[in-house]
């Protein structure tokens, strides 16, 4: 199922779809997710979403190191890009955040991506704009009452990069 998602997500990208995930039964809320921590309240609810945020109290617990192919951006700045996995304590669950140093001219087109170990994935292709500068990327909630039973995962046609589970 993961390496079709994959492949969705990689034909999507040449197309320009900009958003990618695996829909919920029905449609999560912040306040129920809040209320009521599960994988049919929670996943695919934004963090930042809702009256309490379940961004609020919540801590990076992994992270994982992406070094492109094209090493250098066009200020010859070498290009690091750390995925990040944090959790919500209030919400028991996980979300992936991407940073990059330097100008991103050299990272288009990233699929960003969050899984729990069972599998249940949450995810969205950012293309980067005519400035060259993207914006913090971050994923919506997936359901993880550990904080580390999940992983955060970025990849393009430059690099390829995924935490581990603990």
């Amino acid at each position: 199922m993961r390496k079709f998602i994959t492949a969705i997500a990689c034909a999507l990208m040449a197309v320009g779809v900009t958003t990618i995930t695996q829909a919920p039964a029905h449609a999560a809320s912040a306040d129920a997710c809040l209320a009521a921590p599960s994988a049919a309240n929670c996943d695919g609810v934004d963090p930042s979403d809702g009256r309490v945020p379940c961004r609020n109290g919540a801590w990076m617990v992994g992270t994982a190191y992406g070094y492109p192919v094209v090493p250098k951006d066009s200020l010859g700045v070498p290009v690091k890009v750390q995925i990040q996995l944090w959790w919500s304590p209030a919400c028991k669950s996980n979300w992936a955040r991407i940073v990059a140093n330097g100008l991103t001219e050299t990272l288009p087109n990233v699929y960003l991506r969050v899984q729990a170990s069972d599998g249940r994935t949450q995810g969205l292709v950012h293309n980067v704009d005519p400035s060259g500068l993207w914006s913090i990327m971050y994923t919506d909630l997936v359901y993880a009452p550990s904080p580390l039973s999940a992983r955060a995962c970025a990849s393009n046609a430059f690099f390829s990069a995924c935490g581990r589970y603990v």
